[in-house]
């Protein structure tokens, strides 16, 4: 809408904390899914930290760059692995928000680990067969679950962990006075990117 793209790249880089090998592979990351819409990165990018340090403000900023219609998100395991996982067909990008250490259970873990690595997926819709579909999803899930990674028992890691710097939280900023601080940060951040501008 006219903004610099530094402020997305500030964003990102200050959820890292500037830490800097932890935002050169976000970004490589996001760069893959643009760069390669036919591939799957193989590997999910799990946001953790406190809340409100701007995890799903991150993908609003993806469903921009990948479109509202190659994106979706999931809250409730079933729609993740269950019966009918339909919502995920044809998605580029499919965002786990705050489903947290469930994915990581042992029922979950197989169908999840082939979700990030396989090229086809079975989808299920009601009334319907299982069809078979190439599904080139990228996976992002976000969660302010402590216990939130998995490595398996060969010692291949599936998913890349961020902890994110909770300097912006809910809790730090009432803890430490800067709410007001934190709501003008947030709200330049959004209306720079999100809004349009005359």
């Amino acid at each position: 809408n006219g903004s610099t793209p530094d402020i997305v790249i500030d964003f990102i880089k200050g959820l890292t904390g500037d830490n800097e090998v932890v935002y050169k592979y976000i970004f490589t990351w996001c760069a893959f899914l643009l760069q390669n819409p036919a591939e799957i990165p193989g590997v999910m990018l799990v946001m953790q930290s406190a809340k409100g340090v701007g995890k799903s403000l991150f993908y609003e900023f993806l469903k921009l760059i990948l479109g509202e219609i190659n994106c979706t998100s999931i809250a409730e395991m079933e729609y993740l692995v269950g019966q009918f996982n339909a919502k995920r067909k044809d998605k580029k990008l499919v965002a786990l928000e705050e489903i947290g250490s469930s994915v990581y259970d042992p029922k979950n873990w197989g169908k999840m680990k082939d979700m990030i690595t396989g090229h086809i997926q079975g989808f299920n819709r009601k009334h319907q067969a299982i069809e078979d579909s190439p599904s080139p999803s990228g996976f992002l899930q976000f969660t302010n679950d402590d216990d939130c990674v998995r490595v398996d028992d060969n010692g291949i890691r599936r998913i890349f962990l961020v902890k994110c710097d909770n300097y912006w939280s809910y809790k730090a900023c009432e803890i430490n006075g800067r709410v007001k601080e934190r709501q003008d940060k947030f709200h330049k951040l959004t209306e720079n990117v999100l809004y349009d501008k005359d």
